[in-house]
């Protein structure tokens, strides 16, 4: 019996390969799930995004409630991390006030906050007062408040300044050159170097601290800061053996600086390594 010519298409060997070819075309870019296949030098984030990469902003998936007990991000765990260690600070004495500090000094402290500066000049006060007395225990407690200082205000020059100045009165060498070469390379003064010179000499490297001494000139130097400087450089030759270029480094001139500023205690230093260095000649 005749068939119809759509019969014939619809069972036939030819018609079967025409209907699996045209769905080859469609399926031949997908894998066994309906999934697109990731061609080689296409970049992911060219195709259109899956299934799996619709879910919601709070973690939800096809519908699926979120999961509020997921693990916190570190930022979340920080929030109730202190910040640093507790302050401790030596008392201030209630007769310390900000205006005993010189204005010329209070005005470096303008960059703090007013709170910040009140205390900081406070403690400067003290590191003067302490200082001045030459007394063991008040050159120690004089270097708690540099220390005190230099944590609150340790980007002010002047400030790191005193805080060397009080680590030097009690022979920390090392914490004073700190402070010395934070202030040297914040504000630049000549000074410091003096400073750097006597740590150094204290640190057992007196060579350079004819080296940093010699980079220095006195022109820079008020003069009794240049009589300072000759001292530290007479301390050098001293620790090397060079008891004659010492003492010509102490000259009469820059003694008599010395000797025109009351108690200054650069003076009876400079008199007892004069006396040391004779006694060696």
């Amino acid at each position: 019996m005749a068939t119809s010519h759509e019969d014939r298409s619809e069972g036939s060997p030819s018609g079967n390969r025409s209907a699996s070819n045209r769905g080859d075309k469609r399926g031949s870019n997908r894998g066994e799930k309906g999934y697109k296949a990731f061609k080689s030098g296409e970049k992911r984030s060219d195709r259109a995004p899956s299934a799996r990469g619709s879910r919601s902003a709070t973690g939800g998936s096809r519908g699926k409630p979120s999961n509020s007990t997921r693990k916190p991000f570190k930022s979340d765990a920080r929030v109730d991390r202190p910040l640093r260690k507790p302050r401790i600070e030596p008392l201030l004495p209630e007769d310390v006030e900000a205006k005993m500090l010189p204005g010329k000094i209070r005005a470096e402290l303008l960059s703090l906050s007013a709170e910040n500066s009140e205390v900081v000049a406070k403690q400067m006060v003290m590191i003067d007062r302490l200082l001045s007395t030459h007394v063991e225990a008040d050159e120690r407690l004089a270097n708690q408040f540099g220390k005190a200082a230099s944590e609150r205000a340790g980007r002010v020059g002047v400030v790191r300044d005193y805080a060397g100045r009080a680590a030097l009165a009690v022979k920390d060498f090392p914490e004073a050159k700190k402070h010395f070469s934070a202030a040297f390379r914040i504000n630049g003064n000549p000074m410091m170097k003096v400073y750097l010179a006597e740590c150094e000499t204290g640190l057992g490297k007196a060579r350079k601290a004819l080296d940093l001494l010699g980079e220095i000139k006195l022109a820079s130097l008020t003069p009794r800061d240049a009589a300072y400087a000759h001292m530290v450089s007479a301390e050098a030759r001293f620790a090397l053996a060079q008891m004659e270029a010492a003492l010509v480094t102490l000259s009469a001139k820059y003694e008599e600086v010395l000797s025109r500023i009351p108690e200054d205690r650069a003076l009876s230093r400079w008199i007892a390594l004069k006396t040391k260095i004779k006694a060696q000649l």
